[in-house]
């Protein structure tokens, strides 16, 4: 069905259409371990969809291609790559929004849509910049990500992965205490939104960076909360 909407768009010539159907049938490709394939036809996208006019929807659907190379890179441990693709989609996520706060007439949630966009973007930049070994820019970057959700008011699960993120940029620092002081918020945010897989997460994390600080007795009950939450989500 990715392949029809595909060949559809092209028959009409709608190169937006094309890049929609192209980004959801890379997700499948990749999900069927066909990461190249999925790779090269994301790059097929970025070039078809330079002809759609200038606008939101064309920032978007470049973005969201933009994004899914970034991630088919960082998969692949190639983190300048996934850099440089996640920095393209951010830029055209921000000219998304420009254009978006200049019209009218615009969807109910168009904005937040693209903001939780926007926020998924610099979560995955983040962890390839630490992944890189660039911590001052993952931590520029996750600290982004968590200032555009206290200025937008945008309650999104996505803060626990950003301070998760940013608790692991300053763990790798060897700033311990701010990264425990961050993982105990993400652990926090996590149960706000009972999420058990980063309530799993963030527990592991502070228990294991209670465990090298000296303080075994006090890591006990975060394993035992992360052992819990596994069982939750596998049952």
């Amino acid at each position: 069905y990715g392949n029809k909407a595909m060949e559809i768009g092209e028959r009409i010539k709608d190169p937006g259409i094309q890049g929609n159907a192209i980004f959801q049938l890379s997700l499948n490709l990749r999900q069927l371990g066909q990461g190249e394939k999925a790779r090269d036809l994301l790059l097929k996208g970025i070039e078809i969809t330079k002809e759609m006019l200038p606008g939101p929807r064309k920032e978007i659907t470049q973005a969201n291609l933009y994004q899914q190379l970034g991630v088919s890179f960082m998969r692949q441990g190639k983190n300048e790559e996934a850099i440089d693709y996640m920095t393209y989609a951010l830029r055209s996520q921000e000219s998304a929004l420009a254009f978006m706060k200049k019209g009218r007439n615009l969807p109910p949630g168009a904005i937040p849509r693209v903001q939780s966009g926007l926020l998924s973007t610099l979560f995955q930049l983040g962890t390839a910049y630490t992944q890189a070994q660039n911590t001052v820019e993952a931590i520029k970057t996750f600290e982004r990500g968590l200032a555009l959700i206290k200025e937008s008011g945008l309650k999104v699960f996505l803060e626990a992965n950003l301070l998760l993120g940013l608790g692991n940029a300053y763990a790798e620092t060897k700033d311990l205490p701010r990264a425990l002081e961050t993982f105990t918020k993400a652990l926090k945010t996590a149960e706000d939104f009972q999420n058990a897989t980063m309530v799993q997460a963030a527990s592991g994390r502070i228990g294991r960076l209670l465990s090298q600080t000296g303080r075994a007795a006090e890591a006990v009950p975060y394993y035992k909360k992360s052992i819990d939450s596994v069982e939750s989500v596998s049952s």
